[in-house]
C-alpha cells in the first residue's frame, strides 16, 4: 500500500505540473520558450515537494531497492545543470513491457542508467540501494528520424548551383530552434538533418539529438553526401528568357538530373578532369570520388519506381549502393532492392494515394519491404504516428517499433550508440502510458542522455 500510495502521488504530482505549465493554456506570451517552461516545472515541483512526502520501494530478485523520491536537493540540482531537465546520476526503471529496439521485447523488463548511459537491461536487476526507481507502463528506446529538416536557419541548401557536395549543412542548424523541443515532446531523441533537394549533390547531412548542451548533441556532423534523382532539382529552373535569377539553368527535365549525375561522377574518376565553367573542381572531385569508393555514404532521394531504377543503373556504373530516401513507390522494384540489398528510408507513409511527384503510395509498403527482407526505417517527422499507422496495414509489432528506433540508428551507422536499450548505449528513452502503438496511449516523459526532457504534451 505504502508504494501504491507513493506512485498514486507523483502521477498527481507530475499531471499537476503538466497542467499548470502548459504553454497553450498560459499563452504563447508568457512562455515563448522552452528554458522557461522548464523553469516554471521545476518551481512547481519545487512546490509540490515540499508539501508532499513520497516514497516509494521495488523488489529486484529477493532483494529490497530503496527508490528515493524526487527531491528538493535533486530538483535545485537539475536547475544548477541546465533549463528544462532533470538529470537522474543513477535510475532503475521498471517497464511491464520493454522494447529493446531490435525486436525484442521484455515483459516485464528493467533498465539501470548511470551518468547517461545505460549500465543493464533483463527481467530481473540488481542495482545498489539508493538508486532513483521509475515504473512505467511501457518503455522504449527514443525514436531516431533518418531523414529530417528541423532547426536548418535560412535554407537547407545553397541554391547558386546545382552540384553543391561541398555544402554542410550542420553549418546552418540552429540548436535552439523550437522545432528541436517539439520533437522531442513526440519522442525523437535523434535526428538525421538533411539538405534540401534543390540541388543535385546537395552536400552532406549531419546527425545530432534533439536536446542536450552544445557540441555534445553531435553524432555525426558529416553523415553522408545527399543526392536527388528525382524531379525536384528541375522544380525552379528555366532554360528560356532572360537570365535574371540563377535558376536559369540546368536542369529542367529528368533526362537533365541523369545528365548532371553521369557527367560529374565521370569527372570524379578522371585524373585530368575537362574544366567546367563556374565549378571548383579541385574541391568537388575528391568529395565524389570517396563516396564513389564507399568512403562516404551515399543518401539519395527517388521516389518514383523509374527513378529508383535510374538511380541504382547509375549506381551501378560507377561502383556504389546509395541508402533509398523516399521510396514512394519503392513496392513496385521490391526484387531490385533485394537485389541490391538496398537500405530505405521510407518518408512516404501517409494516408493520401498520391505523394510527391504524384507517385502512388500504398499504406502497406513498410509490410511488403519487411516481407521481402529489406533493411528499411519510418523517417519524416511524427515517427509515433507513422509506426502506428504501419502496425494498422499488417506490419508487425517488433517491426513497427524496431523501424523508428534500431534500424535508423543501424541504416545512419550509429547503432553503437543510440537506436537500442543495450549496455553502453546512451540512455536515449520514450516512456508511455500503454502500448507504445495504441492511440490510446500517451508519452509519459522523455530522457535524453539520462536526462528528463519532456512531459509529453504535444504528441
Amino acid at each position: 500500500m505504502k508504494k501504491e500510495s507513493g506512485n498514486v502521488t507523483l502521477r498527481i504530482v507530475n499531471q499537476t505540473i503538466r497542467r499548470v505549465t502548459r504553454p497553450d493554456l498560459l499563452g504563447p506570451m508568457l512562455f515563448r520558450r522552452r528554458e522557461q517552461v522548464g523553469r516554471a516545472r521545476r518551481l512547481v515541483l519545487l512546490v509540490l515537494s515540499g508539501l508532499l512526502v513520497v516514497s516509494a520501494g521495488a523488489t529486484v530478485g529477493n532483494r529490497l531497492i530503496a527508490a528515493r523520491p524526487v527531491s528538493e536537493d535533486l530538483v535545485a540540482e537539475s536547475a544548477a545543470k541546465g533549463a528544462g531537465s532533470t538529470e537522474l546520476a543513477s535510475v532503475l526503471i521498471q517497464a511491464d513491457e520493454l522494447h529493446v529496439g531490435d525486436g525484442q521485447v521484455l515483459r516485464p523488463g528493467m533498465v539501470w542508467v548511470v551518468d547517461g548511459k545505460i549500465q543493464a537491461v533483463g527481467a530481473a536487476l540488481e542495482v545498489p540501494e539508493g538508486t532513483e526507481l521509475r515504473q512505467v507502463a511501457a518503455l522504449t528506446p527514443g525514436f531516431v528520424d533518418a531523414a529530417a529538416s528541423v532547426g536548418v536557419a535560412g535554407g537547407a541548401g545553397e541554391v547558386t548551383s546545382e552540384v553543391t557536395p561541398e555544402f554542410v549543412v550542420s553549418e546552418a542548424i540552429d540548436l535552439l530552434d523550437a522545432e528541436f523541443a517539439r520533437q522531442v515532446d513526440r519522442g525523437i531523441t535523434t535526428v538525421h538533418v538533411t539538405p534540401s533537394t534543390e540541388n543535385v549533390f546537395a552536400g552532406f547531412g549531419s546527425v545530432l539529438k534533439t536536446a542536450g548542451q552544445g557540441d555534445g548533441r553531435w553524432l555525426q556532423k558529416q553523415s553522408g553526401l545527399c543526392l536527388s534523382m528525382c524531379n525536384d532539382p528541375t522544380s525552379r529552373n528555366a532554360a528560356r528568357g532572360r537570365p535574371e535569377t540563377v535558376y536559369m539553368r540546368q536542369p529542367t527535365n529528368r533526362m537533365g538530373v541523369v545528365w548532371i549525375l553521369r557527367s560529374r561522377l565521370h569527372s570524379a574518376g578522371q585524373e585530368s578532369p575537362a574544366s567546367v565553367p563556374g565549378v571548383n573542381l579541385e574541391v568537388i572531385n575528391p568529395l565524389l570520388a570517396d563516396m564513389v569508393a564507399g568512403r562516404t555514404p551515399a543518401y539519395a532521394v527517388s521516389r518514383t519506381s523509374y527513378d529508383i531504377e535510374t538511380l541504382y543503373r547509375i549506381g551501378d556504373e560507377f561502383g556504389f549502393v546509395p541508402v533509398l530516401v523516399g521510396g514512394d513507390e519503392s513496392y513496385k522494384v521490391v526484387d531490385l532492392l533485394k537485389q541490391k540489398q538496398a537500405k530505405v528510408v521510407f518518408t512516404a507513409l501517409s494516408t493520401g494515394a498520391l505523394g510527391a511527384e504524384r507517385s502512388e503510395l500504398r499504406w502497406s509498403t513498410p509490410l511488403v519491404l519487411a516481407e521481402a527482407g529489406i533493411e528499411f526505417a519510418l523517417a519524416g517527422d511524427r515517427l509515433l504516428d507513422q509506426a502506428r499507422f504501419a502496425r494498422r496495414y499488417g506490419l508487425s509489432a517488433a517491426d513497427a517499433v524496431a523501424s523508428i528506433t534500431g534500424r535508423p540508428a543501424k541504416i545512419l551507422g550509429i547503432e553503437d550508440r543510440v537506436g537500442k536499450l543495450a549496455p553502453g548505449l546512451a540512455a536515449d528513452l520514450v516512456a508511455f502510458s500503454g502500448d507504445p502503438l495504441q492511440v490510446t496511449s500517451t508519452i509519459e516523459w522523455v530522457m535524453i542522455d539520462g536526462q528528463l526532457q519532456a512531459n509529453g504534451e504535444d504528441q
